[in-house]
C-alpha cells in the first residue's frame, strides 16, 4: 500500500524532494512528519497519514506522470502514431502515415502481397500493445522507484 502525508486541509504535505508526499510504509511517513516538524519548523501544523488514492483519468495519464523522460521518448511517439493508425486517424499525421506505410511495406515483403486495411490495423494494434506493455511496466517501475 502507498501512503501520503496530508496537512490539516487534506492537501499533500509536499516538499521539493517529495512533491506528492508518498511513502511505501507508515514508518517512512511518520519519519517524514517528524522531519516536517523538526527540520522545516512546522511544529504547529497537524499532519495525517492516509492511504494514497490518486485517481487517474486513464492508464495513460499514469504513464505520463511516472515514465522517465516521457516527452522525449521515441517509443512514446511511436505508440501515439500506432494508435492513430489503429483509430483510422493516420491521415492527420505525417509520422503516423509513415508508420502505416512501414507496416504495409513489411507485410508486402514478408507475404508477397499488399495487406488489406483490417490487416494493417491488426498489425498496428499488435505493435501498439507490445510498446504500451513496455511503457506501462517502466512507468510502474518509475512509480515504485520514486516512492522508495
Amino acid at each position: 500500500m502507498i501512503y501520503t502525508v496530508v496537512n490539516s486541509e487534506g492537501q499533500p504535505a509536499s516538499t521539493e524532494t517529495n512533491p506528492d508526499a508518498l511513502f511505501t510504509n507508515k514508518q517512512d511517513a511518520t519519519d517524514y512528519i517528524n522531519y516536517l516538524h523538526d527540520e522545516c519548523g512546522l511544529l504547529d501544523e497537524h499532519f495525517s497519514i492516509v492511504p494514497y488514492q490518486r485517481s487517474f483519468q486513464s492508464a495513460w495519464e499514469f504513464v505520463e506522470k511516472f515514465l522517465t523522460n516521457y516527452s522525449q521518448r521515441d517509443d512514446v511517439a511511436k505508440s501515439n502514431d500506432l494508435e492513430m493508425v489503429v483509430n483510422g486517424e493516420w491521415m492527420n499525421s505525417e509520422c503516423a502515415t509513415r508508420v502505416r506505410q512501414d507496416i504495409i511495406q513489411e507485410f508486402s515483403v514478408n507475404n508477397g502481397i499488399d495487406p488489406e486495411d483490417f490487416q494493417v490495423v491488426e498489425i498496428a494494434q499488435s505493435k501498439l500493445n507490445e510498446i504500451n506493455a513496455t511503457l506501462y511496466k517502466e512507468a510502474i517501475e518509475g512509480f515504485i522507484n520514486n516512492r522508495s
